[in-house]
This record gives C-alpha cells, sequence and structure tokens, in this order.
C-alpha cells in the first residue's frame, strides 16, 4: 500500500500506416484492482519521392536544334504528403529543358503526376548519345534524380548537301 512503480510502454507504428493521430490505452491491474491511462500516439509519416518515366524506359531520341518532349513520374510512395517540390534538370553546354510544372506545392501519399520535359539540343551538337539529368526535391525529403540517354541525331540535309559537293 502507498507503493508507486514506474512502467514504460512502447508503440511502433508500421511503415505503411497513414499519417494520423491514434488513440492507445495502458491497462494496469494488480488483483482486484486496476487502473486505465488514454493516450494518443501521433504519426507523422513520412514522404518519398521517386522520379521514372511511364513506361520505365530512360532513353530517348532528339534532334539537334529542335525540341522534344519527354514524359516524367514524379510519385511519393511515402505515408505524408510530399511539399514544395521543385523539378529541375542538369543538360549539356548550349542545351535547353524546360519543365511543366517545374514545381508542385503538395503530392499526397501514394499518388504521382507527370511532368513534361521539353529537350531541345544545340543547334550545332554531334550525333551521339548524351545524358540529361532531372531530380526533384521537397521539403523534409531528400532529392531523388534520374538520369536519361538522349540520343541524339542531326538532318540528313547537310549530308546529302555534303555528298552533292562532293559529286
Amino acid at each position: 500500500a502507498g507503493e508507486s512503480k514506474r512502467l514504460s510502454a512502447e508503440a511502433k507504428a508500421l511503415n505503411e500506416i497513414p499519417a494520423d493521430t491514434y488513440p492507445i490505452t495502458i491497462h494496469a491491474q494488480s488483483g482486484d484492482i486496476g487502473a486505465s491511462l488514454d493516450l494518443a500516439a501521433e504519426v507523422v509519416g513520412q514522404p518519398a519521392l521517386a522520379l521514372t518515366t511511364p513506361d520505365g524506359r530512360l532513353s530517348g531520341q532528339a534532334m539537334a536544334g529542335k525540341s522534344s518532349a519527354f514524359k516524367l513520374i514524379v510519385s511519393n510512395s511515402g505515408s505524408a504528403p510530399a511539399r514544395n517540390v521543385a523539378l529541375s534538370a542538369s543538360a549539356p553546354t548550349g542545351w535547353n529543358v524546360t519543365l511543366e510544372p517545374d514545381a508542385i506545392s503538395e503530392l499526397a501519399p501514394q499518388q504521382q503526376m507527370e511532368v513534361t520535359a521539353n529537350v531541345q539540343p544545340a543547334e550545332k551538337s554531334l550525333n551521339g548519345d548524351y545524358v540529361v539529368s532531372f531530380s526533384a526535391r521537397g521539403d523534409d525529403v531528400s532529392s531523388q534524380s534520374v538520369d536519361m540517354r538522349i540520343t541524339l541525331t542531326t538532318s540528313t540535309l547537310w549530308g546529302i548537301t555534303g555528298v552533292g559537293l562532293i559529286a
């Protein structure tokens, strides 16, 4: 009688559980006497961004000096919304890349959004393979990036003109 004991209780949320407030009741009983304590656990969740293409292919073709559109998918596989997601691209010198949209104010858990990347290689680029990197970063979430291989072709008009001049 008159004695007290300290108890510890641990609750662990599953990874898939959505962000919310969950009630927890702690019961203590000794013989005919018992006590209960109502608590609440707040699961805040964590966003998880991923960046890919609709078909999973990370390659495409473009022509020098002409704009080509590529579709990207930004998804949030986490348990909390991804907020203030900024999209950016890094391309070879002289290339112009625009993203539509280039920012997403909020992406809900288990949702995805399509982004169009308009890639315009430099007019004087040579035939070959080039890499354009795309990245997505937001508040409270690590940055995700993906590299896309772009096979560049040039107009065959100059080749035909060259053959004509040689002939």
